[in-house]
């Protein structure tokens, strides 16, 4: 038997919105949400996004770091978005499923597989550094 998923990424904005990161899970380093600003409505849809074929773990947040959106999905494709208009920038095949959010610091995008690797991107989709955690997975944000 053979899944078959559609990952939809879905921007929401308001009116009011900052122009904010959100750069690891939950938004800082402390992983509480709070960004210290309210962002009011009335929302509208700003993009959306769809990737046939793909889906992404419960645990899977969105970031936001440099001007993209981060996403990475079972499949092993690190997908890099225009923050503004949803438009694809890159991709990159891991090899392996990505089971938790990126985190983006310095101009770069952090993630773990499910093989065991920690990998680190340029914000341009190069590949900076890959670490090998030996036997088992990374199944938590950098």
């Amino acid at each position: 038997m053979r899944l078959l998923g559609v990952m939809t990424m879905l921007a929401m904005v308001s009116a009011t919105a900052v122009q904010a990161e959100w750069q690891s899970v939950r938004g800082n380093l402390r992983r509480d949400g709070n960004v210290g600003y309210a962002v009011n409505p009335p929302y509208k849809q700003a993009w959306m996004k769809e990737f046939p074929g793909e889906i992404t773990t419960t645990r899977v947040e969105a970031i936001v770091g440099g001007g993209l959106v981060y996403v990475g999905t079972y499949h092993g494709t690190l997908h890099a978005l225009d923050a503004a208009s949803g438009a694809e920038r890159w991709t990159y095949s891991a090899g392996a499923p990505i089971l938790h959010s990126p985190a983006y610091a310095d101009g770069a995008v952090y993630f773990g597989t499910a093989r065991g690797k920690v990998i680190a991107l340029n914000a341009d989709g190069s590949h900076r550094w890959t670490f090998d955690a030996g036997r088992g997975g990374v199944d938590t944000s950098p």
